[in-house]
């Protein structure tokens, strides 16, 4: 069954060109991917556009990690959406690292077209994006899965939560300051310590 539910995300999912193409093209029709057409929505999907154009600009991976894993054949599917803001601040980061690994192939699927792969991979029982499970090349295995976001973030969401006192608009600056002042180190620095592991323990 989770082969299947996973065979079939594949098969609706898009390389990072394809993703970041329709990403551009829902900004230039004004629109938002999902059944959600708010104008809330359209706003984030057109911010997380420039966000993205940003970090495919500024970041470059600070571990070398042609070196880390060479012998690994993965698919890694990261489930998505255009208006998710940390979609946006990570997947290019996750891409610039794919990119330096020659047995990785980057996936992405649309979360609200795709709801069995998703709530296969739920965070702590909630539908969180981005979510990355990387999979075997050949067997579809799953080695195992990261997100929505590094610790450190998670813990700005979690003060969030925790502190009334935080609105929504404070919480939002300073996460998008802690993306651009991190300049995803943290992320890579994660990536690392996964792929150093070994897949079965």
């Amino acid at each position: 069954m989770m082969k299947e539910i996973i065979e079939n995300a594949l098969r609706n999912s898009f390389s990072y060109e394809a993703y970041r193409t329709l990403h551009e093209k829902l900004v230039n029709e004004k629109r938002t991917s999902g059944p959600n057409q708010t104008e809330a929505l359209i706003g984030f999907t057109k911010l997380n556009h420039s966000r993205s154009k940003r970090w495919e600009k500024r970041y470059e991976p600070a571990i070398n990690f042609t070196e880390l894993n060479p012998d690994t054949k993965e698919i890694w599917l990261v489930i998505a959406e255009p208006w998710c803001g940390d979609a946006a601040q990570n997947i290019p980061v996750i891409n610039k690292i794919a990119q330096q690994m020659p047995g990785v192939e980057l996936r992405i699927v649309l979360r609200d077209k795709n709801p069995a792969v998703m709530d296969a991979f739920l965070t702590n029982g909630a539908r969180s994006i981005p979510k990355l499970i990387r999979l075997e090349r050949n067997t579809l295995e799953v080695l195992g899965e990261w997100g929505a976001r590094p610790a450190a973030a998670k813990y700005l969401l979690d003060e969030y939560k925790s502190n009334p006192e935080i609105t929504h608009d404070m919480f939002s600056e300073n996460m998008a300051r802690w993306y651009v002042e991190n300049n995803g180190r943290a992320l890579e620095q994660e990536f690392a310590e996964m792929l150093r592991e070994p897949v079965f323990a």
